[in-house]
Order: C-alpha cells, then structure tokens, then sequence
C-alpha cells in the first residue's frame, strides 16, 4: 500500500473506531480493518530492546483501539544493522532500530559515541531525547534523511571478549580486536589492534582467529551467541563508559502522514518506554545475558590494575573531545559548543554511575 493510502486508511479505521472525525471518502473501514506497520529489529525477539519496543507497539496499538499494529521482523531478517537508516528513509521497513554509530555521518546524533564521557545509562538516553526535542540541529540530521526518531535508548557499556584468558590490561597489547569507529581508537590506545569487521561476520572472524577477540557490550555478545567462541570475557565498561546509542526510527513521510491523535499517541508512548527503558528493560536484560553467558562456560570479569584503566580513561576523555570536534569541524556550527551541551545536559539529567557489567554479574550469579 503507497503511503498517502495508507495515511488515509488510518485515518478511516479510527473514524471507524470513533476515536477522530470522519473524513474518509472512498474508502471502505470496518471495527475490524487495521493498518499494520513493518519493524526491522537486528536482534532477537527475546532481546531486552525488543521487549521494550514491543511494549510500545502494544501501547500504540492499544490506545488506537487496534487500527495502527505492527508486523516484526527480527535478527535483520528486513534490515541490516549498517543500512537501518537507509532502510528507513527509503521505506523498506516502516519502523527501524538503528544504533547511531553505523551512521557516522550523524555528527551530533554520534556525541553518543564518544567513550569516556557518560556512565549513567538513563541519563544518557534522556539526554538524546531531549535534545532531538529541543535541538533543530541536532533534529535535523534525521528529518534529512527523511527519518523520525521515536525514542533513543542506550547500549549498555563495553567489554572485551576474548578467545583465550588474559591477567590485566597489559594483556590486551597486541591483541587483534573487532572493535570499530570510537571504539577502535579508544583501544588502540590501550596496545590493542582494532580490525573492522561486520556485525554478521564477527563468530567467524573468532573462530577463525582471524581476530583474537571483540568488544561489545554483553548483552550483544549473547544475543549473537558470541561468547560461545570468546568466552573470557573482561568489563572495560567502567573506565569507557557508554560508547554507542541506538533508537527506533520511524520513516517520516509514513509519520507525518498519521492522524495528530495517532502522532501523539506515539509520542506519549514514546516518552514513557525511554523513561523506563534502563531499570525495566535493559539492566534486567543484562543480568539474563550474565546468567547465560556463565552457564555456557562464559567467565565476566573485572580487569586492572585500576589506576591503568582511570589513566586510560582520563587521556581517552581529552583524545575522544577532540576527536570529535575535529570531525565536527566544517559541517556544524561551532562544534565545541555542542559537545559543551551535551556533557552539561547530560551531568544536569545524571543520578549517578550505573553498576558495571561485572557487577551486574556478580549479582546475576548469586
């Protein structure tokens, strides 16, 4: 169905629901009809990212008497990770989730991306939602790309993953990591080789050796059975921080062609899952993917000595700063400025650290 149609044909279903005013020439609606809406999802049905959108599908649906429901698709059988944006603004799924750094082009939506700056998970998260609230620039990245965000989220922090177990950070020198964008950089200067290698491509890269080990955050690790090849598994999260934001999308022609009540209803279920997401979605999610990781042969540990992970993590916090500047120089107005607000919301909105990966596991364990 094209999408003026589709428009129109929510609009005659809500008529029909008695929830807007009738204005449907020409087109036939019953109680009954509803117009379902595709969502590319890169991860499993039971990922905590998916749960939490299906329970945003679910207030949608609800509160539309049924005429707005969702197809999913799910582990990019729709859309691949690196071309979710695309995906989106081109319609190939209606819905999508996208993490931001995929898309390195997205200058401000990536100050997500810079490690060594945030550890407070929902802070991070209702820092990007405010800002695509309040920001024309920072909003118009995706509005060009004919993509409306819905609700930002965060990844948890990062850990390594290895094939073989180490003692500490001098450990890592040398090693081959996947690890891409910020990331790399932020291991290079710990010793480590960065290698860039696909997210469908990384269980071969490892059980090939082709690398000697991955970071991601662990709830990614799981999901993509990962820890099943590198199973020693080290919690650099608490010296980097948050490192990468995903949200869902929503293609823009599609949304602004929906009734203003269907809109608000999105936007106020859009507000209420992203205020939870943390401490009802992703942090219990966390303690499933410990539980899982352990009981498939997964060790998660800390790792030191720890005045050589805060002296990473310091001169990291000042590489990542400029580095980011310096690839905001020439396409924003005065880069300095928005990283400066971004760190001074973000510490406004910020309750504290969330608990480190191997803290949650720990817990997970007992």
């Amino acid at each position: 169905m094209n999408r003026s149609r589709a428009s129109l044909r929510i609009a005659c279903v809500l008529s029909a629901a008695g929830l807007v005013a009738s204005g449907c020439s020409g087109e036939s609606s019953g109680p009954g009809d509803t117009v379902t809406l595709s969502v590319s999802h890169v991860v499993s049905e039971d990922h905590g990212f998916s749960e939490a959108f299906g329970a945003w599908a679910e207030q949608v649906t609800t509160q539309t008497g049924g005429a707005v429901e969702f197809e999913h698709f799910y582990n990019s059988a729709l859309c691949q990770l690196p071309q979710a944006v695309e995906c989106i603004g081109n319609g190939t799924a209606d819905i999508s989730f996208v993490t931001h750094a995929y898309t390195p082009e997205l200058i401000q939506q990536n100050l997500s991306s810079v490690p060594f700056l945030a550890h407070d998970l929902q802070a991070a998260s209702d820092t990007h939602n405010q800002l695509q609230e309040t920001s024309d620039a920072y909003r118009k990245e995706y509005d060009d790309r004919n993509v409306e965000v819905l609700f930002n989220f965060t990844n948890s922090p990062p850990v390594v993953a290895l094939k073989e177990p180490i003692d500490d950070f001098a450990d890592l020198s040398g090693k081959s990591l996947r690890a891409t964008g910020s990331m790399a950089a932020a291991m290079e200067a710990i010793g480590a080789n960065p290698v860039a290698v696909g997210p469908s491509e990384i269980y071969e890269s490892v059980e090939r050796g082709v690398v000697e080990g991955l970071v991601l955050p662990l709830e990614t690790i799981v999901d993509f059975r990962l820890h099943e090849v590198a199973p020693y598994i080290y919690d650099i999260g608490e010296y980097v921080g948050i490192y990468a934001m995903s949200m869902f999308g929503m293609n823009q022609d599609t949304f602004q062609g929906l009734p203003d009540e269907v809109r608000q209803i999105m936007a106020t279920a859009s507000t209420d899952i992203s205020t939870r997401i943390v401490e009802e979605w992703v942090l219990p999610w966390n303690a499933k993917t410990c539980a899982t990781a352990m009981e498939n042969g997964g060790e998660i540990n800390a790792i030191g000595p720890r005045e050589v992970g805060e002296d990473w993590a310091r001169r990291g916090a000042e590489q990542q700063r400029q580095a980011w500047i310096d690839s905001a120089n020439g396409k924003i107005d005065n880069p300095e400025a928005a990283f400066d607000e971004y760190v001074n919301l973000y510490a406004e909105l910020s309750e504290g650290n969330t608990p480190p990966t191997h803290q949650i596991c720990a817990g997970s364990a007992g």
